[in-house]
């Protein structure tokens, strides 16, 4: 520390089971290109990427049994594109352009809830309480647009600009969940019963 004392051995110790770290992986893309057309007219594209992927184990009840505990799971993928054409002289410029991204969610959460339930009372006494409840979410959007605008000098002292955008986007989500349950001891678990199964879509 600050003092040169050290961390005390033992300090992060604690009456708890799970001890996974967090993982997040993060990983981030761009590629632009310029190019001069003839005439004085310029051509961009811009390629865009984003992926991120994320773990939170969560000790629920903070207590060295299994009693309650999640595992926060998520995955985010995106790409992006956008095109430009642009012209500039003394008196005008204008600039039309399309862009384009689909981004893809997904979501996925295991709930453990009182997986140590025999060692309290007995083997098989979880056996149909004991439970790992598991809910998968998906959603992915797709957005498409056309913009453009121009500028013209009508004098030294004033100018004219026009611009516009339309945009279209769609939304796509489904989501997934289970229920398996403690059969024939402890760790050892039944078939996956279905709690819901349902998706909507909005542009």
């Amino acid at each position: 520390d600050l003092f040169g004392a050290g961390t005390p051995k033992g300090f992060y110790d604690g009456a708890f089971n799970r001890r996974e770290h967090n993982r997040i992986t993060d990983l981030a893309s761009a590629l632009r290109v310029d190019y001069a057309l003839p005439n004085g007219w310029d051509f961009v594209s811009i390629t865009g990427g984003n992926y991120n992927e994320k773990k939170f184990p969560e000790d629920s009840d903070a207590s060295p049994d299994r009693n309650l505990e999640i595992d926060f799971k998520a995955l985010s993928n995106e790409i992006t594109q956008e095109f430009r054409l642009s012209h500039a002289t003394d008196r005008y410029n204008w600039v039309v352009g399309a862009y384009y991204l689909h981004e893809a969610l997904k979501q996925h959460q295991p709930l453990y809830i009182l997986l140590d339930f025999d060692k309290a009372f007995g083997a098989g006494s979880g056996d149909g309480i004991a439970s790992i409840t598991e809910t998968i979410n998906h959603q992915t959007t797709r957005s498409g647009a056309a913009f453009g605008q121009v500028e013209y000098s009508v004098t030294d002292a004033l100018k004219l600009i026009a611009g516009g955008r339309v945009t279209t986007e769609k939304k796509s989500f489904r989501s997934i969940g289970f229920d398996r349950f403690q059969e024939g001891g402890m760790d050892h678990f039944g078939p996956a019963v279905d709690i819901n199964n349902l998706g909507a879509s909005k542009s």
